[in-house]
């Protein structure tokens, strides 16, 4: 998760009892485009108290610390995607705001596995598969991919030079995101150490006009496919990228494919057409800033936000 970070050396406290590790909070550091400039930033990647050692402020003194050391370094915005208990951490500093909640699509592939997910009943699970897949024939049907003049998508290994070009040509669509140039990307992605990330590069003419990452995986008696990231300069590319996603987890065997993110209406909208379905489970994106650079109200609104589930460690 930390090794060979391109921005710089992950942050890791750790709290100690007797020679005993008793709490770990670490820190992974991004670039962040903020507006017309570029501001280093960073995220908690793994916050954990001892069970025997929990309401004893342990957390809290973490992100205070972390806070003032990476102030002291220049890093002034933190982001973070918290569950319940790291939220309430959170909001005890007195620093933290939240921003929203990511939105979340999914598309079953397999209703009966997909419905298992939250029925255990076999039985109940089989009947809410027949009803799920009825209701979704006639209300969340999938558009057929659009076809674009020119244009190939293929699978690649890593990100070559072009991304940076293409980074620098769709860049500017968005206010406020993870700066995704080659160094990044790779890191992130091509080079995780034990995770299996697929990417994809859609181009034309030689010029990438769009990418996507998915990752395929087993949790219990479902198999899901998590679409962690897409960029694109056009709806018509994404809808592409998110049908070859797709043919990729049909392959896969996979029960569903599900995409997390706080996104314009655009690539909302080219998931719909795309067949994927509004879910309510979503997780918090917060904020944490003393930046002199940037204003807070600036990093408040969602609107200025583009984020996606593979900005987060959580997949």
């Amino acid at each position: 998760m930390h090794k060979g970070n391109p921005v710089r050396p992950a942050r890791i406290l750790l709290a100690e009892d007797d020679g005993k590790i008793v709490g770990h909070h670490s820190l992974s550091f991004m670039l962040l485009k903020v507006g017309d400039q570029i501001v280093r930033a960073c995220q908690p990647a793994g916050r954990m108290t001892h069970p025997e050692y929990r309401r004893q402020s342990i957390a809290l003194s973490f992100q205070r610390r972390a806070f003032d050391e990476t102030e002291r370094e220049g890093v002034y915005v933190t982001i973070g995607f918290p569950n319940k208990a790291a939220h309430a951490v959170d909001s005890n500093t007195g620093y933290v705001f939240d921003v929203a909640t990511t939105r979340a699509v999914f598309r079953p592939l397999n209703w009966g596995n997909a419905i298992r997910l939250r029925i255990g009943s076999r039985v109940l699970a089989r009947f809410g598969a027949i009803v799920g897949s009825i209701l979704y024939r006639v209300f969340y049907w999938a558009k057929a991919a659009p076809v674009v003049a020119g244009l190939t998508i293929s699978r690649v290994s890593s990100f070559d030079e072009r991304i940076n070009e293409f980074w620098a040509r769709v860049s500017s669509q968005y206010e406020i995101m993870v700066v995704r140039n080659k160094e990044y990307l790779n890191w992130r992605y091509a080079a995780a150490s034990g995770i299996d990330y697929s990417i994809y590069i859609a181009e034309k003419g030689g010029e990438i006009c769009g990418y996507l990452v998915l990752r395929c995986m087993q949790r219990e008696h479902i198999r899901l496919g998590a679409i962690c990231d897409i960029l694109t300069q056009s709806p018509r590319i994404s809808r592409c990228l998110i049908s070859e996603a797709v043919q990729h987890c049909e392959r896969e065997k996979a029960d569903v494919v599900y995409g997390h993110m706080i996104a314009d209406g655009t690539l909302i909208k080219s998931f719909r057409d795309s067949g994927f379905v509004p879910f309510l489970k979503s997780e918090r994106f917060v904020v944490y800033s003393r930046s002199p650079h940037v204003s807070v109200e600036f990093l408040r609104d969602p609107g200025d936000w583009f984020v996606q589930i593979g900005d987060s460690y959580h997949v």
